[in-house]
This record gives C-alpha cells, sequence and structure tokens, in this order.
C-alpha cells in the first residue's frame, strides 16, 4: 500500500473518532502505525498495517501478523490488529482469521463501519412497506417523459423510460465510464413534475429498494432521503445532516467528516425530495444559499438525487440558475460556482395501461365490494379513461382520489372538475375520521364544519409559518384553536383537533398533510374568503400564490366572486403575478364588462388602467379567443392614460397595417406634458419666471412643447427663431415655444423682458417624454423607428401602478410580451411633417443633453404623477 493510501487510512480512522500516531508496530515493508480511542470509558489501542490489495496471499500474511503481535494482544498492549485493505475484487469475500483480534476491513468497509445507518436503512425499508398508506401495493412505477424508448415487437410506439431502471444504471454505473448512456454519472440529477405525479413516492420507494440492498450487501451504495420541506429559513449543510442524523434518527456514531467521507468515496445515495417545499417559505437568496449549501454534496464520486415541482420557478432564467448553474448577463452565458449542471428527467402522467393496473391494485387494497365485482372495475376504468376525466385520472394522487369517490358518486361526471374532487375528498376523509372518532368516547367530539374550518385554518396557518411543511402539534398557536375551545381546557382541544384531522403522523408528534396538494386546495379556499372580508389585500395574497393554489382558485371560482374580482381590481395599485392575474382578476364576466365598455362609444373614459392592462393580457393570453382588445381601442378616450394605452398597444401587437396607428400612440406619448399653473402675464413680465419645484414640469397647450427645469432669474435666449426659446443660468433650461398674447422684447442691453397680454402659455415636455426622445431610435434613413430602448423606462414606469410583476425582468420589460422592436414609418404627407416635428424636438433634447444642460435622465425613483391640466379660458 503507498504512502498515499497510508494517509487516506490515517485519514479515515481520525474522522471516525480515533487518534493516530506516526509508531511503525509492523516490521515488515507495509506501512503500519498505532490508534486509539476511548472505548467504553476505558483506553482501546490498534495496531494498523496497511498491505495493499487484497489477493492469494493475504491468509498467510494473516498468520504472520498473528504471531508478530500475539504477545502484545495477550498482555493488553493492543487491544485489536485492524488490517486495512485499500481494496478488493467487486463481490469478493475477505478472508477473516481464527482470532477475532485480527480484523481485516477494507477502507471503504472501515469507513461504513464508523457510522451505524442501521436504523435509518431499517427505518426506510420499513416506511414504504408498513407506513405509507399501503403504498407498496399499488404503487406503479413512474416513466421518463423525456426519454423514451421503442415498444417491442411493433418498433413503432415509444413509451417512457422507467426512471427507476435509469436511476439505478446511474447509480451503479463509476464516474468516466460510459455504461449508462441516459444519464451522465458525473452529474447529479433533478427529477421534475408537476404536484401529485408521485415524486415522493418514487423518492420512497427508490430509498427502500436502496436500503433493502444496503442491509444485505455490504458493497451496496447507502440511501439517506432527506425532505426539504422541513426547511424553513436559511441552512447549512452541517446543520441539516445533524438534525437529520441525531433529532430525527438516533445514529450512532455519525460525525459530518465521517459522513462527507463516505460521499465522496461513492458510498451513498442522497436523495433530497421537495425543493419546491423548501421553497415556499425562503427568498430568493435564501433559496439559492440552501441550494448551494446542499450542492456540496456533489463531489468524488457521489450520486446526488433531488425532486421537486419546476413550477417553483417564476421564470427560465431562475431555472436555469437553480437547475443548471447559469446566468445571462446580456448575450453572455456565464457560470456560477456552487450550482452544477443537474441532468433533468421529468416524471410522464399516467398511460391507460398504468391507470389501469394502479386502480385494479388499489381497490384490491382498499377492500370492499367493488374490488372482486370485474364489471364494476371495468365500468370504473371506463369512467376514469373518459375525455372528461382522464386528464385528471393521469396523476396518482387524483386517480386515488377518483377511486375513492366515484364508486358512491350519483351525479354527471360532466359535473366533476379538479375543485370538486379535492372537495368532495377532502370531505370523505374527514366523515371517515368522524366514523373512526365515534369508537373512542374519550376524545372530544366534533362537527364536520368543526374540522373542515380547523383543517382550513391549520393549512392556512401551516402555508404561512416559518417552520416548514411539518410541525409539532404544541406550535399550533392558540388563536387557531380558541374559536373551537368552549368551556374545555386549550391543549385538550388542541390535542383532539389534530388527532382527529385526516392528517399525517410522522416521528413522534410531527404533523402534516398527507399529499401537499390537499394543503394548496384549502389555502385556495382561504385565500377566497379573506379576499372577501377584506382581511387580505391582493399584494398580500399575490406573495401566497404558487401556480397550484393559483389552480384551485380558479376552480373554486363562482358567480359569487365576480364583485369581489371587480373591487380588487378597481383598487390595485401596484403589480401582482400573472398567477394571481389569471386566478382572481381574469374573471370572464369582468373582462367582458370592461370590453362592453372600452368599445362603446362615450363610455372608454371609464375604463382604468387596470381594466385595460387585464384585457391587454387576456388578448395577450388567449389570442384566438374573444373578446380581443384591437389597436383601435386605445388611440383615443380620456379612460386609461396615455402610458397604458400605448404599452398595451404593444403587447398585443400591431401589424404592418396598423403602424400609424402605433406611431401615433408613440408620439402623444413623445409630447406629453406635465402639468403647470398658469403663468399670468403679472408673474412674467419682469421676465423671470419661476418654477413650482425643481423636478420636471410641463403645461399641455396644443403641439407647443418645452423640456426643461424651469428655476431662479436667469436670462432667456432666443433660439432657432423666435419661437423656440432658452433659458439658461448654469444647469437650469429650458427648451421649447411660448404662445398666447404676450410677446418677447429683447432690448440692447440684452434684457429680455414678457410683455402684453394676460397670460403666457408655456408648455414643458414631462420628464418621461424627455427621456423618450432620449432614447427612441429612428433608423434606416428615418424609415423605422425602434422601441426596444425604451423597456427600462417602460418597466419603472409601470411598476409604480397596476401590472402584471413577471413582466418585468432585469429591470425591463421582457422582451417576450412586445412582439415587434421596430416599426415602419407611415409616409403620408401630414404624417412626414409631425415626424419631422418629432426628430427636431428629439435632436433638440439631444443637443442640450449632450451640452450638459440636461441633467441626466438615469431612471431613479417613481415618476412624477400627472394630472390632466385645466383648459385654458
Amino acid at each position: 500500500m503507498d504512502e498515499t493510501s497510508k494517509t487516506l487510512a490515517r485519514r479515515v480512522l481520525s474522522i471516525s473518532g480515533w487518534t493516530v500516531t506516526d509508531e511503525p508496530t509492523w516490521p515488515g515493508p507495509e506501512k503500519s502505525f498505532a490508534a486509539h480511542r476511548s472505548h467504553w470509558g476505558s483506553a482501546w489501542r490498534a495496531s494498523v498495517v496497511c498491505p495493499g490489495l487484497a489477493g492469494p496471499g493475504l491468509p498467510g500474511f494473516l498468520d504472520d501478523i498473528w504471531r508478530h503481535f500475539a504477545a502484545q494482544l495477550d498482555d493488553g498492549y493492543f487491544r485489536e490488529v485492524l488490517v486495512v485493505l485499500d481494496g478488493k475484487e467487486p463481490g469478493a469475500e475477505l478472508p477473516g482469521h481464527r482470532d477475532p483480534r485480527i480484523v481485516v476491513r477494507t477502507v471503504d468497509q472501515l469507513l461504513r463501519s464508523s457510522i451505524d445507518f442501521r436504523p435509518h436503512l431499517e427505518d426506510l425499508a420499513r416506511n414504504f412497506e408498513e407506513f405509507s398508506d399501503g403504498l407498496s401495493r399499488y404503487y406503479v412505477k413512474p416513466r421518463a417523459r423525456n426519454f423514451v424508448k421503442l415498444v417491442e415487437p411493433t418498433g413503432k410506439e415509444t413509451i417512457g423510460e422507467d426512471i427507476e431502471e435509469m436511476l439505478t444504471r446511474w447509480i451503479e454505473a463509476p464516474v468516466g465510464a460510459d455504461s449508462s448512456p441516459l444519464l451522465d454519472p458525473s452529474r447529479p440529477v433533478a427529477v421534475l413534475g408537476a404536484y401529485g405525479i408521485g415524486k415522493s413516492s418514487l423518492a420512497t420507494s427508490m430509498a427502500a429498494q436502496l436500503a433493502r440492498a444496503a442491509l444485505t450487501e455490504q458493497d451496496r451504495r447507502i440511501p439517506v432521503l432527506i425532505r426539504l420541506g422541513e426547511i424553513s429559513g436559511e441552512q447549512t449543510l452541517d446543520g441539516l445532516l445533524g438534525k437529520h442524523f441525531t433529532a430525527r434518527y438516533a445514529t450512532p456514531g455519525y460525525s459530518l467528516g465521517a459522513f462527507e467521507e463516505l460521499n465522496r468515496r461513492g458510498q451513498l445515495v442522497v436523495i433530497l425530495d421537495g425543493f419546491d417545499e423548501m421553497k415556499q417559505m425562503l427568498s430568493w437568496t435564501e433559496f439559492i444559499y440552501n441550494l448551494k449549501q446542499l450542492n456540496r454534496l456533489q463531489v468524488g464520486q457521489a450520486r446526488v438525487i433531488i425532486l421537486g415541482r419546476p413550477t417553483v420557478f417564476e421564470s427560465d432564467s431562475e431555472h436555469q440558475r437553480a437547475l443548471h448553474g447559469q446566468y445571462r448577463r446580456g448575450t453572455s452565458v456565464f457560470r456560477e460556482e456552487g450550482l452544477p449542471d443537474y441532468q433533468e428527467v421529468e416524471i410522464a402522467p399516467l398511460e391507460p395501461e398504468q391507470i389501469t393496473t394502479f386502480l385494479a391494485d388499489y381497490l384490491e387494497y382498499r377492500g370492499g365490494p367493488i374490488a372482486g365485482d370485474k364489471r364494476r372495475m371495468r365500468q370504473l376504468t371506463e369512467q376514469i379513461l373518459s375525455p372528461q376525466l382522464s386528464d385528471i385520472g393521469r396523476r396518482p394522487v387524483q386517480l386515488r382520489m377518483l377511486a375513492d369517490i366515484l364508486p358512491d358518486y350519483h351525479g354527471s361526471i360532466d359535473d366533476l372538475n379538479l375543485g370538486r374532487i379535492y372537495d368532495s375528498f377532502i370531505d370523505d376523509l374527514i366523515e371517515r375520521v368522524i366514523l373512526r372518532e365515534e369508537e373512542k368516547h374519550s376524545r372530544i367530539a366534533f362537527s364536520h364544519i368543526e374540522r373542515r374550518e380547523f383543517l382550513k385554518q391549520f393549512a392556512f396557518w401551516l402555508w404561512n409559518a416559518r417552520s416548514g411543511s411539518v410541525v409539532t402539534t404544541d406550535m399550533i398557536p392558540d388563536d387557531l384553536i380558541e374559536p373551537f375551545v368552549g368551556n374545555r381546557e386549550i391543549d385538550s382541544v388542541r390535542r383532539d383537533l389534530v388527532a382527529g384531522a385526516p392528517l399525517d403522523r410522522r416521528y413522534g408528534e410531527r404533523v402534516r398533510f398527507p399529499h401537499r396538494s390537499f394543503q394548496e386546495f384549502l389555502v385556495a379556499e382561504s385565500l377566497w374568503e379573506r379576499l372577501q372580508s377584506s382581511e387580505l389585500s391582493l399584494t398580500d395574497a399575490d406573495r401566497m400564490i404558487n401556480p397550484e393554489v393559483a389552480d384551485f382558485m380558479v376552480f373554486q371560482r363562482g358567480r359569487t366572486q365576480e364583485g369581489l374580482a371587480q373591487r380588487l381590481l378597481s383598487s390595485l395599485d401596484s403589480p401582482v403575478s400573472r398567477r394571481t392575474w389569471n386566478a382572481i382578476l381574469l374573471n370572464d364576466h369582468v373582462v367582458e364588462d370592461a370590453y362592453r365598455r372600452v368599445t362603446t362609444k362615450g363610455q372608454a373614459q371609464l375604463v382604468t388602467d387596470a381594466e385595460l392592462l387585464m384585457l391587454a393580457l387576456w388578448t395577450w393570453s388567449n389570442r384566438s379567443s374573444e373578446p380581443r382588445l384591437k389597436l383601435e381601442h386605445l388611440l383615443h378616450g380620456r379612460g386609461p392614460s396615455l402610458l397604458y394605452r400605448f404599452f398595451c398597444s404593444l403587447v398585443i401587437g400591431a401589424d404592418a397595417r396598423q403602424n400609424d396607428e402605433l406611431i401615433e400612440l408613440l408620439g402623444q406619448l413623445a409630447a406629453e406634458t406635465a402639468p403647470l399653473e398658469r403663468i399670468t402675464a403679472q408673474r412674467v413680465r419682469t421676465g423671470a419666471v419661476v418654477a413650482l419645484d425643481d423636478s420636471w414640469v410641463a403645461r399641455a397647450h396644443g403641439r407647443e412643447t418645452v423640456v426643461g427645469k424651469v428655476a431662479g432669474k436667469a436670462r432667456i435666449k432666443t433660439y432657432r427663431g423666435d419661437s423656440w426659446v432658452a433659458r439658461g443660468h448654469g444647469r437650469e433650461t429650458v427648451v421649447g415655444k411660448i404662445a398666447g398674447k404676450a410677446r418677447l422684447n429683447t432690448y440692447r442691453q440684452g434684457r429680455q423682458e414678457i410683455v402684453g397680454g394676460e397670460s403666457l402659455a408655456v408648455n414643458w415636455l414631462s420628464h418621461r417624454a424627455v427621456q423618450i426622445h432620449q432614447k427612441i431610435r429612428i433608423v434606416r434613413g428615418g424609415g423605422t423607428v425602434d422601441v426596444r430602448n425604451l423597456r427600462p423606462l417602460l418597466a419603472k414606469e409601470l411598476s409604480s401602478g397596476p401590472f402584471v410583476s413577471d413582466w418585468i425582468w432585469n429591470d425591463a420589460l421582457d422582451p417576450s410580451i412586445m412582439p415587434r422592436d421596430e416599426f415602419d414609418l407611415p409616409t403620408g404627407a401630414a404624417i412626414r411633417a409631425s415626424i419631422a416635428e418629432f426628430q427636431s424636438v428629439t435632436e433638440l433634447v439631444g443637443e442640450y443633453a449632450q451640452s450638459g444642460l440636461l441633467p441626466s435622465t438615469t431612471i431613479t425613483g417613481a415618476p412624477r404623477s400627472a394630472r390632466r391640466p385645466e383648459e385654458d379660458s
């Protein structure tokens, strides 16, 4: 055994709790050293000899070892001689010695023996067979959606690869070998799937299968299954593993060093289930931190599997960063340290033959009259495979609910949707609990309504608790229990409510929902109620709505929610996620009402910015469905603001025939003015125009425009004739036109004065309009206008009001919502004149910006709100 291997043996013993010395103990050429540790309160000293690989001469060598150390073993100087081998042939048995004090181990065996994983392995095997609600009786192995193979013997149809077989080959293949063509052994695996598709069942089955093998074969990898839903904050790997192997499992000999060495040397399979449940309670920064901690496990010969819902990611960029360690800056792609490139395996929905097998096995496990009735079994299978229910039945958790509900269901299948199925199933679970509790007279009786209400309140509290998805009974707060107490003792009520609820009780007093989708359904119910009572604002609810809760809210939506949707839409003053728009605000009747008003002459002014955005989102999401917002609806009207009308025109898209209208909107926005009070002749007679403040200000008056700030007593200078005027004093500038009955006089000394008339109308471009002139690009000889540089400006301005938060990406509008970046300019004479004036203003703004007279237009903070200027008398 070379020096490197001896060093490895010393390290393994050190992290296993031994103290090693440099004292040679064996006179032969093989490396040796002494080690000691405390054993049951007394010193335990061992000689360690490292002869290299096992071979045919090993039995004779062990005899030599025994003859040399016999006296030292007998007098107690050494308690054992540990012969540590570098390795052995796969499947080969190591020879022993007649004296049990001569112990033969490979480095890996020595390392494995330092931690007693047996209780952990026995629990994993038993959990699948005994404690998972009969899962092993009806479990159907999932297939991969993104890995398919041909069906024999036809060779024409394809089905997904068996994921368990794929993972088994990947686990057993050495790094660098080509024996696993589907999955690369050097990369970790991410198993992805929607809710109820069977991710946790797969994790439980794989862990049990690997545990049984590790209990019977010493050389098999040891599975470690960790449920990530229990993580509720930033979590170091050291803390997570320490809690798992001490608080949850009493694992003799556990140490972080030994675990990490076992993992690095390929002795473990780490299965991390539920990264989406971990993300629920964390900020994005905390989530990435925790992922990087977990990814410390991906070293050497490690095998790491992570499972979760891909819907937890808000965007493709989040998905790419979290699971592939990639992020973009501009057009360049970079790698982020600590985030490896996972290879993704997506679980496919159940195929008809899998559904048939599942139903037969589940109903046999469940028992009852239908299990032995072939006719009723066939009828049930046909119902589930019918067009009305086939999509619902392709997820195992929902298929099981259908199998429980349909035998006693007497209504029309057409009336069943996912919301009704969950509602009926949860009621059915509660009824079973009530029947069970009637036999336990010592327990407090609660009605069906009370149990359902408690379950809903508990689901909502747990959803927002920082304790994760698994809690102990005593963590449930008193204010959640108090409505059910009456004159009873609160701790007894808490205990009985939990004991009498359809919850899983795991690891002692720890409770959780049998499936996360049950909790999500109840959270959706609770959100509707709290929004209806105004206990929650839409912004608060938005933070609690994940894609699955949003789906359930859509199914639960009814006529009673129409008024609520309209009320929430009317009061919306900040961005919320697209899923919240879809679940709550995009109500068919509310959409139709807003569309009727926006298309009815004389009623367009009644449409708000939020309603116009809702119509644009509806049109963008349902391009082939009515009602559809059209560009002509956006050109005029005093309802929605000009900014929202222009943005919505970009969202719904404009074809080549609609360029005139779109450019007209852009021109209106670029000439937009903000209000300034009337300047009277008395106030301007001295030639000093005093600003209301230091902000960009403007006043609407036809097409006359001014750009700049008004401050101090700066002189007035003429620019480009008598119409354009500028006032310059340091950085205080004005660019624009003056109009009205007043006139500008210039004296020989250079003094200027505005005289005559009763008022002077000065039109200042708004800050937004100035930035548009600075950002816009007219290209190709003036034939095309490029609006892509407006994305940051539009994102900043729109994000201060009702908007779709998902549409803002990297502080700019997501390019995918703007179908076109360039628009051909119309060629008509009148339009050309308008464009020429637009370009002249753009050039003027550019000149003043280059000269330093205009301040930087970097977008900072919310824009000043503008009100509609009153008409001049």
